[in-house]
Parts: C-alpha cells; structure tokens; sequence
C-alpha cells in the first residue's frame, strides 16, 4: 500500500492506494457490517483507491461508513469495452448480443463479463463507491449512479507506449473524485450516514400492524422514526377546545410545566391526546408548532384556569391538527393507558414523546 494524509483549508483527505488487496468474506459473528472485505466471496481488484476524511484510522473509517473504495482492473487482452446494450428493448439484438459474448468468452474476449464483474466490485466489497476497468483500447467510458461522479462503472483506456496522452482522461477522473471528496454537502456523504445509522444497531421493534404507506406526500413516512406527542388534556372543555379548533397547546418558556423543546417534537407526525383514562390519536399538520401569547389565546376563547398566577406572561406552542383526522389505516387501532409506560410521566401536563413504533408495538385492534 502506498498512501498519505493532506490537509487542506477544508478538511483533511486520506488517501491509500494498493495493488491486488483482498477482501475477504468477514465472518457474520465478527461484526461483517463494520469492518473492510466482501459480504458474499473474496475479491481481489488489481488496484483499490481508498479516500476517507479526517485524522482517523482507516479501519475506524470502515466502521463509520466515511470511506469510498475505488477499484480498478487491468484487462490487457480488450480492444473495445462493451459498457451498454447496442439496442436497448430489442430483445433479438439483446439475445443476439449475448450468443456473440459467449463465442467471445471463448476466445478470451471479454466484454459484458468485465462490466459485471466490475458490478460484482461495487455491489460485494463494502463501501465501494465505483469500479472502472483499464484496458489498451481507445474509448473512456464513465457512468455514474447519479449526478455525482462516484458511485460509478467505466472504463479508461491505457495503451502501453502511449500514457501521457492516454492518462490524461484517467487523471481528469481521479482530480474530480477528489474533489468530490472535499464537497460537504455531496449526496454520497449523507448517503454514508443513513447507512452508517442504519447498521449501528438491530431495531428493537418489528412491526407487523397495518400501517400508512410510504407513497406520495407521506413518501417520508418512516415508521421507527415517526414521533407521536402524549398530550395532556386538563378535562372535557379544553378536549373540546382542541377538536373544534383543530389545535392542541403546550406552555412554552420557562415558567414551571412548560415544553422542552426538541427535534423529536418539533417534527412530531400525531399528538396521542389523552387525560390518564382516555385516548385519542390526531395527526398533526407538517410545517412544525407556531409560537402563540396570552391574546391570542384569548381570542380563541382558551379555556385558562381561572386559579392560574401571571396567566398574561404564558407563552403556548401550538400544533396545527389535520382536520381530516388520522389515516384510514390507524383509525381501527386503539390503546390501553396502562400499556403505555411513558404515559405516567405525562398525567400532569408534562410534555413528552414515542416512537410511532413503540407505540404500534402496544395497539389493540378495535372490534
């Protein structure tokens, strides 16, 4: 292995470069996920390009997900590449095509093989971000996943006696990988961390129950990390207040009771409204809570408690309600407040919050 560490006025960028490294299949009781090598058979690439961030180890990169193997292999019996279908949806060219790739296989002319096998790098060898075959022909070819340069497939051209001519398209390719590298905001590095927070731990929930689909507007229903509000109601008057006005109300600020404020319920998806004995489930509109004063309470004729001190100083978070109700697919569930362990920190006001799954995982099918 060759490699280094540089330091720029952004970020600092490892490099390794190695000739014929193995990776070989991690065994499932030694954390396969979180470390480097193959998930189904060993592979071995003629070269592997390996670029992470940080001043960190390489192997903690791999744990990580924060590290990007670019593999490449050098196919000296090639002339021509064949990186696409001649005729794509034309099943006769298509058939066609595959009966001349098998005589060629024969003859030791590989084609459609090398671009698989190169699909068999990105797809086996984890963290592989693209793999690229080097050959004596005259054509580059590189395509990418999506808009970015990795991840990618191709092929760079490398005639023997003609490199400075040849590399410079090969060149081209690493300068731009690099500065990919460098880009904070690159799709391939929030991919990284969905995929790193994905592996980091088994989900503790398995849900079965019927449940919204993740399809249109609701394409970013995500079940485990939906949050559902356990909203306190006072008594019938103030439930009321809360349907007709398609509202529910927190205290805000810092007076006694009021609402510690985070992303779980700032994003919050349904608000569980509940007085310890009863149950209701709402949905809650997107666009997050809006910050109300004591006028405009007032002017929705709040229900204050008369026996309540400086009630002019209270400051509300209000959660807009859909005033559709919740999806079709929740309205046969309902719950049992004794199943609902965090609901006792909620019998007096205090403002707390669940997974959607958590909570699924304790519903009772209406009959």
């Amino acid at each position: 292995m060759v490699g280094g560490r540089q330091k720029t006025f952004s970020r600092v960028l490892n490099v390794a470069f190695y000739y014929n490294r193995t990776f070989k299949k991690v065994a499932q009781n030694d954390d396969p996920i979180h470390k480097a090598g193959s998930w189904t058979m060993t592979m071995r690439p003629d070269y592997t390009l390996s670029l992470w961030p940080g001043e960190i180890e390489e192997s903690e990169a791999e744990q990580q997900e924060l590290i990007t193997h670019i593999h490449f292999d050098a196919k000296y019996r090639l002339n021509k590449v064949l990186m696409e279908d001649k005729d794509y949806g034309k099943d006769k060219d298509i058939n066609s095509e595959l009966a001349e790739e098998e005589n060629e296989q024969e003859l030791k002319i590989y084609k459609r093989g090398d671009l698989l096998k190169m699909h068999a790098y990105k797809d086996a060898i984890r963290r592989t971000g693209g793999a690229y075959v080097l050959y004596p022909g005259t054509e580059n070819k590189e395509m990418r996943g999506f808009h970015e340069i990795v991840p990618g497939l191709g092929a760079f051209s490398i005639r023997p006696g003609h490199w400075e001519e040849d590399s410079k398209p090969l060149k081209k390719f690493l300068e731009e990988v690099k500065t990919h590298m460098m880009n904070r905001t690159s799709e391939r590095e929030k991919l990284s961390y969905y995929q790193y927070d994905v592996y980091l731990n088994q989900k503790k929930y398995k849900i079965f129950k019927n449940l919204p689909e993740s399809v249109g507007e609701n394409r970013d229903f995500i079940p485990d990390e939906t949050t559902v509000i356990l909203g306190y109601y006072k008594n019938k008057e103030h439930l009321d207040w809360i349907l007709s006005n398609n509202m529910y109300n927190g205290r805000a600020g810092e007076r006694g009771g009021s609402i510690e404020v985070s992303k779980e319920i700032v994003t919050a998806r349904y608000v569980l409204l509940h007085n310890g004995s009863n149950i209701k489930l709402e949905k809650i509109n997107k666009g997050g809570p809006k910050v109300y004063g004591y006028n405009d309470m007032k002017r929705l004729n709040y229900p204050f408690n008369p026996k309540e001190k400086n009630i002019e100083e209270n400051i509300y978070l209000i959660f807009r309600l859909n005033k559709n109700g919740i999806e079709k697919e929740l309205e046969q569930y309902y719950w049992d407040p004794n199943d609902i362990k965090e609901l006792k920190r909620t019998r007096f006001g205090k403002f707390t919050v669940v997974k959607l799954t958590e909570l699924m995982s304790v519903a009772r099918i209406k009959h």
